[in-house]
């Protein structure tokens, strides 16, 4: 029987001796939900819901018809033993191993550090894989032996990542990435398969002398960039493409613009862990982003703000759950990095990816103002620096990282005009869904920019750029005059803002940067930009819209009597595929919630 107060009941709940029949279940009560049951419907609901709508494009959704009914026809196996399915599993996900215990499918929902995805293994497979990771585990293992069964399901193997590579638009991208301040991450994403993190960060670790430099193990790093790459949802915004291009921008600023020699000659760090602490954080920073911004999880009382204490909720848990992910033993790059190292290289993790937070921006400008000896003004923005800052203490070279990694979180804004465009039609979607979710869950008023019946954040990039972005990038040429490049893009953006703003203001017909000769039909007015242009068709083969996705969790979310097909188990919930690439024979919920869903229809 559950202990008191547990899911299965409280003390006063009814037992049944083994011999006994259960109550009729017409002459009882509807039951109640709990605390649990609310938490682990919304949870579930919304996760499951952007996890499908994110599913991978796989090896096996790609399979021929043969293979996939030898799939469909492997599920109807027995359950895998309790000690396995535990061992397969990443720590804290207890909630999924409750789900596996009461399942009569072989279905499991594993929670790859966050990242649910649906797994279809038969016994003798689990346990193989759990001996491999103790094993691996017991032994160290090495670069060749982790790419195992085990690992495999974290993520893709790196000879998969190195063909990738080779293809020619892709090696095009990844050379001119080299040199460019510039990189379209969408376009990497559509020719790799969208892949664009782990192809990137792996082209970067390789080409810089990381992994030799600190002797990693090059297939874990793969899979543990894969796993976080995979743990980015299908948002419009915070998604895998972004992340890949706050990666690039990040890598251009600490090699072209020079922070790296910098660091080097402040001696104050070491500039090869600088620059390693700078790249992982920027890939991780936005890991397991909802789409949602803090303010809204906080006001809202979600999971990760009590978790946080309603500080930098997001952030804190896409450094936390990364950090979880790279103890997978498939996943730990870093497994023979000496303490005193590691340490050093988290701190600065930690610090940076916290620094992201936008509601950081003010006291990270005065700290660095503050240590340079400059002015965290916006005034005089043409002006430049004669001589680049040279942190001499390690607190003064993790505020100028921060810096750069918080310029770099703001990449398409250093975009050319019409990509830095699509970004922004991107970033309005976002906030207008985060809108719609408010207005559905009765919170009023709406959040300033994401009420989609008033104007979003097309209308207000010039007070943006002149609160947030300028005073930020200012910071950073100031400090490191080669970075200027960039500044240059970000200047250019905001005059056709604000030529856009000003033709609004005069009732004229937007015309940005009326009289240059460079400017493009395209460019002509916001109004004219493509929403087609949103969603790049790689994105979106296969699977749900986001709408739909969003909607289905949003019914749970607010309590509609009617179930969607999402947790139904209607032929269109078995025709889903799964996030890790597979066909799944059963719906997102599948039968292991029989009676949570009983009590749910009640």
């Amino acid at each position: 029987a559950p202990p008191a107060g547990g899911r299965g009941g409280g003390a006063d709940a009814p037992t049944t001796s083994p011999g006994q029949s259960p109550p009729n279940s017409d002459e009882e009560e509807a039951p109640t939900f709990t605390a649990d049951d609310l938490q682990f419907l919304v949870v579930f609901a919304s996760q499951a819901a952007i996890a499908i709508s994110s599913a991978d494009t796989g090896p096996a959704a790609e399979a021929p018809p043969r293979q996939l009914r030898q799939q469909q026809q492997q599920q109807h196996v027995q359950q895998p033993p309790r000690r396995a399915r535990q061992q397969a599993q990443p720590a804290g996900s207890s909630w999924s191993d409750e789900m596996g215990r009461t399942s009569s499918t072989k279905t499991n929902l594993l929670e790859c550090a966050g990242c649910f995805k649906m797994t279809v293994v038969d016994d003798e497979e689990e346990g193989d894989n759990a001996r491999s990771r103790r094993a691996r585990a017991d032994s160290g293992g090495s670069a060749t032996k982790g790419a195992s069964q085990g690992g495999e399901r974290c993520g893709v193997a790196g000879r998969d990542v190195d063909a990738l590579m080779r293809r020619p638009q892709v090696a095009a991208i990844l050379q001119e990435s080299l040199k460019s301040w510039q990189l379209d991450s969408l376009a990497l994403a559509e020719h790799t398969g969208d892949r664009p993190l782990v192809v990137l960060g792996t082209f970067l670790f390789d080409t810089l002398g990381l992994v030799e430099r600190f002797r990693l193990e090059r297939d874990r790093c793969v899979k543990f960039l894969d796993t976080i790459e995979r743990g980015y949802h299908a948002n419009p915004y915070h998604n895998r493409s972004h992340a890949a291009s706050v990666l690039h921008v990040t890598y251009a600023i600490l090699e072209l613009g020079g922070v790296r020699g910098q660091i080097a000659a402040g001696a104050a760090c070491d500039d090869a862990l600088a620059l390693m602490a700078c790249l992982i954080a920027a890939a991780i920073h936005d890991y397991q982003h909802p789409g949602l911004n803090n303010d809204y999880l906080v006001r809202t009382g979600d999971y990760r703000a009590l978790r946080y204490n309603d500080k930098h909720v997001n952030e804190h848990q896409s450094v936390a759950a990364a950090f979880e992910a790279l103890q997978l033993p498939e996943c730990n790059f870093l497994s023979e990095m000496p303490v005193a190292q590691y340490r050093k290289l988290r701190d600065l993790i930690v610090d940076t990816v916290l620094g992201t937070d936008v509601a950081e921006g003010s006291r990270i400008l005065n700290a660095f103002a503050e240590a340079t000896g400059s002015s965290a003004s916006s005034d005089a923005v043409e002006g430049r620096a004669s001589q680049p800052f040279q942190p001499a203490t390690l607190r003064h070279a993790s505020l100028l990282l921060q810096v750069a990694v918080k310029c770099a979180d703001f990449s398409h804004i250093t975009l050319d005009w019409e990509l830095h465009l699509v970004w922004v039609r991107r970033l309005e979607e976002e906030f207008f869904l985060q809108g719609d979710l408010e207005k559905a869950s009765g919170h009023s008023p709406v959040s300033f920019l994401m009420d989609r019946e008033k104007p979003g954040a097309s209308s207000t990039q010039v007070g943006f750029f002149d609160f947030a972005v300028l005073p930020l990038f200012k910071a950073l040429v100031d400090a490191a005059p080669r970075a200027h490049p960039l500044f240059d893009m970000v200047m250019s953006n905001y005059g056709r803002w604000k030529d856009i703003d000003d033709a609004r203001r005069q009732n004229i017909p937007a015309s940005p940067a009326a009289g240059r000769d460079d400017d493009s039909q395209a460019t002509s007015t916001l109004c004219r930009v493509s929403t087609s242009h949103l969603f790049r068709p790689s994105l979106v083969t296969r699977r749900p819209s986001q709408n739909a996705a969003r909607q289905n969790a949003q019914s749970i979310c607010t309590g509609r009597k009617e179930l969607p097909s999402l947790l139904t188990g209607s032929p269109k919930a078995h025709e889903v595929h799964s996030p890790s690439g597979e066909c799944g024979g059963t719906g997102a919920a599948g039968s292991g919630f029989g009676s949570l869903l009983a009590k749910f229809r009640k």
